[in-house]
């Protein structure tokens, strides 16, 4: 993934934010005028595929049998940018993007997230550029109640570390040894694997 794909990349997550929630409305709409609902849900069978799940609280942040589970596909969208521009013996300028989101139907989940971190340096005239991105899109099947397995697709480039592309692969089981409404605690073991493509 390019740089110049990012805000692509964040218009779309705007976008599919915005065309899922008008659905998850319409369908709300929709439950309380079934005469007129009849003839739209035939011309928009999507209408009624997805969910925020505002009834059921973070959803996100529990197991799908710690709650009654609507007959819906869930999904949740994060989106946070900051900007720092600072000026003096050296001028620094950093963007920082963090994205996220997370779909759910059952007992499986998806969660796909894109965060960058650049950094420009204006120190004594030379300019010093650092930047960092972050592609993961990883797989939660719940096996058993206490027990999940991870899949996992992961993406980095690094300038600091030389790295031009970084692809991880990973798989494994995902155990959850506590969950209450104080404290959640898991544990996993996972086997990897990665291929690293440095600049040369």
């Amino acid at each position: 993934m390019k740089t110049n794909n990012l805000w692509i990349y964040c218009l779309m997550l705007i976008l599919i934010s915005i065309s899922i929630s008008k659905i998850a409305d319409c369908s709300e709409n929709n439950s309380q005028a079934q005469a007129v609902s009849v003839q739209k849900e035939n011309t928009f069978p999507l209408f009624n595929w997805f969910s925020n799940g505002k009834s059921i609280g973070k959803w996100w942040l529990k197991r799908s049998r710690d709650y009654q589970s609507p007959d819906k596909i869930l999904y949740h969208v994060e989106l946070k940018y900051t900007f720092n521009d600072t000026t003096g013996n050296e001028k620094v300028t950093k963007h920082k993007l963090k994205s996220s989101l997370t779909l759910r139907k059952d007992l499986v989940t998806n969660y796909l997230s894109y965060s960058q971190k650049k950094k420009d340096m204006d120190y004594r005239g030379s300019l010093i550029k650092n930047e960092k991105e972050n592609l993961e899109n990883t797989v939660f099947v719940e096996i058993l109640s206490f027990m999940d397995l991870l899949f996992t697709y992961q993406w980095q480039a690094d300038d600091k570390k030389y790295y031009l592309n970084r692809y991880i692969y990973s798989v494994g089981p995902y155990f959850t040894l506590l969950n209450n409404k104080l404290i959640i605690f898991k544990i996993g073991g996972f086997f990897g694997h990665d291929n690293i493509r440095i600049y040369e």
